[in-house]
């Protein structure tokens, strides 16, 4: 059993009914509060009336759609925008996604669970929003195993500076973030060869 660690925080999330997979008592135990929008215009103004609010942006919607809401989202909340990916999304969308300043993906449908290893992932203290914390993008949920990604371990990188023992199978970072494992993409583009996965 899982205790709530994060404030209430708020997210908007942009696509169909597909797109989410909790009720809303199982987002408010985790410590959020999840808004499901249908069109990009209230998505976009739930994300700039509200500070410390976060939004996914949904793979199934028309691509002009997709990349419009990444975009002015990114201009509102920089660090807050993620791209929510369906099964078949398009690699060309997903590395589009990341040039228009999407942070993170999220395997779709949302839930519980894998809006918690997001969260997780966010560093805990406010960080300068002119900034990206990672080029790389990353991955939150369970992937289909296809031809283009093939899963290996990482070791930590950086023992000694958080006292993260080699063997333990976490990755050593400044924020402590869960089990890792490492996509090796032959699809995703330049750069972008080592990918973070939080299962």
């Amino acid at each position: 059993m899982s205790q709530v660690v994060y404030g209430q925080r708020r997210l908007f999330v942009l696509g169909n009914n597909e797109a989410v997979r909790a009720a809303a008592a199982e987002f408010r135990y985790i410590g959020a509060s999840v808004t499901l929008c249908t069109r990009v215009t209230d998505a976009l103004a739930g994300l700039a009336r509200e500070p410390d609010t976060m939004l996914i942006v949904s793979s199934d919607l028309p691509t002009e759609a997709v990349t419009i809401a990444v975009e002015l989202a990114a201009s509102i909340r920089q660090r807050s925008v993620f791209l929510g990916i369906a099964p078949g999304t398009d690699d060309e969308l997903i590395r589009q996604a990341f040039r228009l300043g999407a942070r993170a993906i999220v395997v779709l449908p949302l839930t519980a669970d894998r809006l918690q290893r997001l969260l997780q992932t966010l560093p805990s203290a406010p960080v300068n929003e002119g900034r990206r914390l990672s080029q790389s993008p990353r991955y939150i949920g369970r992937l289909n195993a296809t031809t283009d990604l093939v899963p290996s371990r990482v070791a930590p990188s950086n023992h000694g500076r958080t006292g993260v023992p080699e063997s333990s199978g976490e990755v050593g970072t400044r924020h402590r973030q869960p089990r890792a494992e490492c996509i090796q993409s032959r699809g995703i583009g330049p750069g972008h060869g080592g990918m973070r996965v939080v299962m």
